[in-house]
């Protein structure tokens, strides 16, 4: 076998790829991670509130908000080192128990990810919120009214030395200045995200991390993998190819998939990959709602984006929460607001505004594929029952509220199913014709190539994934560096 640029080479440098690069980089292995992404920096977050950055990734800009629209499917997701771990809720919850049914494979359950579970708790570090703000109280008293129970999460996030001080309202300043903070993890909290936990360390012991490289082609080669792409800059594009022993696919759910079917079926250069890519990809049951009015204002602080959500799940495997920081509103929702610009009941700040979140375990199956090089989500023609009763759910919590408006996600995004929990499509399963991986995250029929981000759920798990994407690549980790 000719000599190799690194012994792992892993593409995506979110929750699984992040795990991967720190304990192979412990393990003594050469690591190269490729991040499409740029790195989040101060400096980063200083341009993008004044507006020489454009967050939003597209013509001139690679993140870290990505919204990708394939026909069918609107899907919310990070680019950048670190990946969703800048931009998601801070939310670090384990799975419960019911969400590993007989569609995973045998080796792995809840009590297989309790160890890994714990792992990862110790290096992400999450708590919940230390004091009562506001918002998080009428959550409660909502609840009570609804007759469910409010769980405060733990958050992956440093709190302030004086808790206190996060009831304090900051002044809204810009769009811009919103989002930056969301990137921070809110106005008075700082996000502990993957670049200074797991991906900092893996760097720390060695791992090399290369921003704003995408790969695009995964070949066989001389008993390891040659992966191929272009280094992304704002100048034209450069190619590169990695020689590597082992690679793992870590680069999110829709981009995994994406890459795996480009390669079996355009490049075929992975041509033996079965029939179950791109089935069994779910939304997670993702919704939520706009609620305008209520008895309680919807008051401003300094929190995290979360504090808490109405656990729906013994009742109907449900959770709702409340999301504190404004910018997805105006930023995602400019053009669904618009009509009601002169509402009473909206003001410039947000200030009579609810943006409430909803996840749940909705098994409804999804496809992807490939047509004409484009990817496409095949779905139902209706919504699932699921996200009716979902629907339902949202409309009992503007009641409870007394807020005079729902508006769901689907009057602001291109027709089709949302989701910023994308998972599946590249399924663990124990048979080969059910599954693209087996229980270790080994893609069938390639030996040495792997997969460790959400597409590897063999089901939805209805609450926040990344704290399971990270135990179950500790899992795969584990017994790769035995091999």
């Amino acid at each position: 076998m000719t000599r190799k640029d690194c012994d792992v080479l892993i593409i995506g440098s979110g929750f699984g790829g992040s795990v991967c690069a720190l304990r192979a980089a412990e393990a003594g292995l050469r690591v190269i991670v490729l991040e499409r992404g740029p790195r989040i920096t101060p400096e980063f977050l200083s341009d993008v509130q004044t507006g020489r950055r454009q967050p939003l990734r597209g013509a001139g800009s690679y993140g870290p908000f990505d919204v990708q629209r394939p026909a069918g499917l609107t899907a919310v997701m990070g680019s950048c080192v670190g990946g969703g771990s800048h931009v998601y809720t801070s939310v670090t919850v384990r799975a419960r128990s019911e969400a590993f049914t007989e569609d995973w494979p045998t080796s792995v359950s809840s009590n297989m990810l309790a160890r890994h579970y714990e792992r990862a708790e110790a290096i992400i570090a999450p708590s919940p919120i230390p004091i009562d703000l506001p918002r998080t109280v009428t959550l409660e008293s909502a609840a009570t009214a609804m007759h469910q129970r409010v769980e405060r999460l733990p958050l992956a996030v440093d709190w302030p030395a004086d808790p206190a001080s996060l009831r304090i309202p900051p002044p809204f300043e810009s769009v811009r200045v919103e989002i930056a903070a969301w990137l921070r993890g809110g106005h008075g909290v700082r996000r502990r995200s993957l670049d200074r936990t797991y991906l900092g360390r893996a760097e720390l012991r060695g791992a090399d991390v290369r921003p704003l490289h995408e790969a695009t082609v995964i070949e066989p080669h001389r008993g390891g993998f040659a992966v191929h792409g272009h280094r992304l800059a704002a100048g034209p594009e450069e190619r590169f190819a990695i020689r590597a022993e082992r690679v793992i696919l870590a680069a999110g759910a829709l981009n995994t998939v994406r890459l795996l079917l480009s390669c079996r079926e355009v490049h075929r250069t992975l041509p033996a990959i079965g029939p179950a890519l791109g089935d069994h990809f779910y939304t997670n049951g993702d919704d939520g709602a706009v609620l305008l009015g209520g008895r309680v204002p919807a008051e401003r602080d300094a929190g995290p984006l979360v504090t808490a959500w109405l656990d729906g799940w013994e009742r109907d495997k449900r959770m709702l929460m409340d999301i504190g920081l404004l910018p997805p509103l105006p930023w995602l929702a400019a053009r669904a607001l618009r009509a009601f610009a002169n509402s009473p009941s909206l003001d410039a700040t947000g200030r009579n505004t609810w943006i409430i979140g909803a996840m749940g375990l909705d098994r409804t199956p999804l496809r992807l594929a490939l047509r004409n090089k484009r990817l496409v989500c095949d779905r139902p023609a209706t919504p699932s029952l699921f996200a009716r009763r979902t629907r339902d759910r949202l409309q009992s919590l503007a009641v409870a509220l007394g807020a005079s408006l729902v508006l769901p996600p689907s009057a602001i995004a291109s027709p089709g199913a949302i989701t910023v929990h994308a998972m599946g499509g590249a399924r663990m399963a124990d048979d080969p014709a059910r599954g693209v991986t087996d229980g270790l995250g080994r893609v069938h029929t390639y030996p040495g190539l792997y997969v460790a981000d959400a597409s590897l759920f063999s089901g939805p798990i209805g609450v926040a994934p990344s704290l399971t994407v990270s135990a179950l690549a500790e899992h795969i980790m584990e017994h790769l560096l035995q091999a």
